[in-house]
């Protein structure tokens, strides 16, 4: 009952570092893939939320424009008395009013 002594040698572990080698270097490659497409998903989320923001801001900074054009008014009588006609119904005295009304059919 003897053993046989097998001695390993570099030359026969060569195919073996070859397919580990090669196999490292596919799940690297799949990984670096893996990050990849997250982050093209990361970003069109974010580019789509940076476009919604630009789009709030702008209808804000629109809104921000009318109140300063009302509050640079607010002192011009003439504004005052349009304003009042326009939302009270205000008529200055000697004015007359004319209405066009549809009828119904």
């Amino acid at each position: 009952m003897g053993y046989k002594r097998q001695i390993i040698t570099r030359a026969s572990l060569t195919p073996l570092w070859h397919i580990l080698g090669i196999a490292g270097a596919v799940v690297f490659c799949l990984y670096i893939c893996g990050i990849g497409i997250k982050s093209v998903f990361r970003y069109n989320a974010f580019h789509r939320e940076h476009a919604d923001l630009q789009q709030t801001l702008l209808a804000v900074s629109k809104q921000n424009n009318y109140y300063k054009l009302l509050l640079s008014r607010r002192n011009n009588p003439e504004f005052w008395e349009l304003h009042a006609k326009q939302r009270l119904g205000y008529v200055n005295a000697g004015e007359y009013v004319y209405k066009a009304v549809q009828e119904k059919e």
